[in-house]
């Protein structure tokens, strides 16, 4: 789900039927799309996994992937997935790097470790 409301895009008339082909596959993968008349769509939500892409460009992105390659719109998603989880990766990596990585800047906790102890205590 998108946050800041929707996001408009529109697809050139060239690309218009392209989009209309893989249409109901983006909205297999998570995305929720509306049309929004002419070559206009709006997009409300985009998958979890990818929050953080620009949802237009990833559009115009899977329209172009389609265009030139005609391959599974999965095998792009899968893509953008890579690169969110080496984001991930680099963000931990930066967390376990400072003094505190338990802890905010405003000394919440972010991380715990937990007995296996622990762990029963809580399932109880």
């Amino acid at each position: 789900e998108l946050t800041g409301g929707v996001h408009l895009h529109t697809v050139a008339c060239r690309d218009k039927a392209v989009f209309d082909a893989i249409r109901e596959e983006l909205e297999a993968l998570g995305f929720e799309l509306s049309h929004l008349g002419n070559h206009s769509f709006g997009i409300q939500g985009i998958p979890a996994e990818i929050s953080n892409a620009d949802p237009s460009q990833l559009i115009r992105t899977m329209i172009d992937h389609s265009m030139h390659t005609g391959n599974d719109l999965k095998d792009e998603l899968r893509e953008a997935l890579a690169l969110a989880s080496e984001e991930m990766l680099l963000v931990v990596s930066e967390l376990f790097a400072t003094r505190t990585p338990g802890y905010t800047p405003d000394g919440l906790k972010v991380i715990s470790v937990l007995s296996d102890g622990e762990i029963d205590k809580k399932m109880q």
